[in-house]
């Protein structure tokens, strides 16, 4: 969250030689107060139009997973108290615009409300204490907003061994702040998420998934941000905070070492893609994977190797047992890992090839502590 954009000026005291009209002094701070669209009431942080309560130009997720404006969308996430409620307040220049809705459960998911927006209409309330994701489209002929309580917050991801586990509430309810902790989270090399009922979205409108997930930075983090980067391989506490007005941060402070499990040398690594040729010399497809073979493992840093590699222009991936998921002992890795001796870029997190290319070998690399940890592919021409 920003900090306010709200600010005063003092009055300067002007000396005249002659008479002069105090009537025409400053006589206090001015107010100035942004555009926008507020979320204000007795049953949130703040009554009055302020700069945390503002909503925030909204994003949803797009193609690749990319969190994309969409005009006329607003977001906000905070605290709401079963006692009160609140209600939407449109700034435009001199006009001030109340807006209210009548809400409805979502009938597959109870802890989504929604409603549709009008002006004068009644002031919204939920029915439990709690923190919520709040979107606003005003986009669509009949105007919504969408109220989401987040029941469960959880940390989830492949850099998390359990694949996800739950934080617990450490404070009672307040409009202001909030913490959640969870111990013996077990990291390992991987991406890692903060997302709430066990949902990376929820959809608004056709099209239009918006965000129940945390990323981007730990200290200041956001709705459908960036993945979180790799934690040092170990166990962990891992803290959420939350406060009006400055948003989320996290922390994750070590208590324990990893456990250590041995590399298992049958396992295939490969190329698939459609710059990938198969053993007839044609490419297009993801249907065949071009193996590397094991070459070494000294003191856990693993090496494959696959000679005389010809790839023709297109995407591709690494990916671990001709599988997919990683729950399934697969896995696979994109754009975004450590490559040289090739230029390569980035289409829909798969590594694209401008043109073909024939290469002597190609080098897959990582070091092993319970998973491949910083992987690594070398390219020699």
């Amino acid at each position: 969250m920003k900090k306010t954009l709200f600010f005063g000026f003092m009055a300067l005291a002007l000396a005249f030689t002659s008479c002069g009209n105090d009537d025409d002094k400053p006589s206090g701070p001015v107010t100035v107060v942004e555009d926008g669209i507020y979320l204000v009431g007795s049953s949130v942080a703040s009554e009055e139009i302020t700069t945390d309560s503002r909503m925030q130009p909204g994003v949803y997720e797009g193609e690749g997973y990319a969190a994309t404006p969409r005009e006329d969308m607003y977001q906000h996430v905070l605290f709401i108290s079963k006692t009160g409620n609140f209600n939407i307040v449109e700034i435009k220049g001199s006009a001030r615009i109340k807006y209210g809705a009548t809400t409805v459960v979502d009938s597959e998911k109870a802890w989504a409300v929604s409603g549709d927006v009008v002006q004068d209409g009644n002031a919204i309330s939920v029915d439990e204490d709690g923190l919520y994701f709040v979107y606003l489209d005003l986009q669509a002929a009949s105007k919504k907003i969408f109220v989401l309580k987040a029941n469960e917050i959880s940390v989830t991801g492949d850099g998390v061994k359990s694949g996800e586990t739950t934080l617990t509430k450490k404070d009672a309810f307040s409009k202001i702040k909030g913490e959640w902790e969870v111990n013996d989270v077990a990291f390992q090399s991987g991406w890692w998420k903060f997302r709430m009922n066990q949902n990376w979205t929820y959809v608004i409108a056709e099209g239009i998934p918006a965000f129940t997930n945390l990323g981007g930075s730990v200290t200041d983090l956001t709705p459908g941000g960036d993945n979180l980067p790799n934690v040092a391989y170990g166990v962990y506490t891992v803290t959420l905070k939350y406060e009006y007005g400055k948003g989320f941060s996290a922390t994750t402070t070590k208590t324990g070492e990893g456990e250590v499990v041995a590399y298992d040398q049958s396992t295939i690594f490969s190329l698939i893609g459609s710059a990938v040729k198969n053993d007839a010399g044609e490419a297009g497809n993801w249907d065949f994977d071009r193996d590397f073979t094991f070459v070494s493992n000294t003191a856990g840093h693993i090496v494959y190797e696959a000679n005389n590699v010809a790839l023709a222009a297109g995407q591709f991936k690494v990916r671990k047992n001709h599988l997919w998921d990683a729950k399934d002992n697969g896995g696979n890795w994109g754009y975004g890992l450590t490559v040289e001796g090739a230029t390569l870029t980035n289409e829909d997190g798969n590594f694209a090839l401008a043109a073909d290319a024939t290469f002597s070998k190609i080098r897959w690399e990582f070091d092993w502590e319970s998973q491949v940890a910083n992987p690594k592919l070398v390219f020699v021409p």
